[in-house]
């Protein structure tokens, strides 16, 4: 994983944490409605009402704040996808199985959009190139957990495909997520059903 104490500082004092939550608290608020053009770490303080100085003792600049809050936006968004990978779900019969994916990927979907500027960040952390590998580390840590739990669902099947096929899906439904964003005038439960059919192909490929 990223080592954010490379860049940031994680403040161990109650004042200071309260400090380091406002600023990222604040920075959302921004993002949300000023986008990214308009966040700046200046705006950040005057809202939050901090010098500078304040600011920097915890974030070098404005794609800091992008970093953590990303994080924090996939860890949620991670632990409701874990919570679902169990063995018993991905041994559904497909129809089941497929049900079952449409239902987490709506839950994901609502999760982001009620998250303080989960759209936004999400759009964020996508257009700066610095920060692709915020979006990358989640994903291939996200393959990488569900691949461990397909392998104890279907013990026979390679592991190598196991961790394509994982990867693939981890792919899809955070694209086909974005894309819903960019582009809300989709059908959300046509898309949803579109990824279900190709996770339950993906998962049909591993079964026995």
């Amino acid at each position: 994983m990223t080592d954010l104490a490379k860049k940031t500082t994680t403040p161990q004092q109650v004042r200071a944490q309260q400090t380091y939550e406002r600023i990222l608290e604040v920075a959302a608020e921004v993002l949300a409605e000023a986008g990214l053009d308009g966040l700046t770490t200046n705006l950040v303080c005057k809202r939050a009402g901090l010098t500078p100085p304040t600011l920097y003792r915890y974030f070098h600049d404005k794609y800091d704040l992008l970093e953590v809050l990303g994080h924090r936006l996939m860890d949620a968004q991670n632990q409701v996808l874990m919570g679902w990978a169990t063995p018993e779900t991905l041994r559904q019969p497909p129809q089941a199985l497929g049900h079952s994916v449409l239902a987490l990927f709506a839950q994901v979907l609502e999760l982001t959009r009620a998250y303080p500027a989960g759209v936004s960040i999400t759009r964020a952390v996508q257009a700066v190139p610095a920060l692709h590998g915020v979006v990358l580390e989640s994903h291939r840590s996200m393959a990488a957990a569900l691949a461990s739990v397909c392998q104890e669902a279907f013990p026979q099947a390679r592991p190598e495909r196991v961790r394509a096929m994982t990867r693939v899906a981890i792919q899809c439904a955070y694209s086909l997520m974005e894309m819903l964003f960019d582009e809300p005038e989709q059908p959300v439960e046509l898309v949803g059903e579109g990824l279900a059919r190709v996770v339950v192909a993906l998962v049909d490929d591993l079964r026995p």
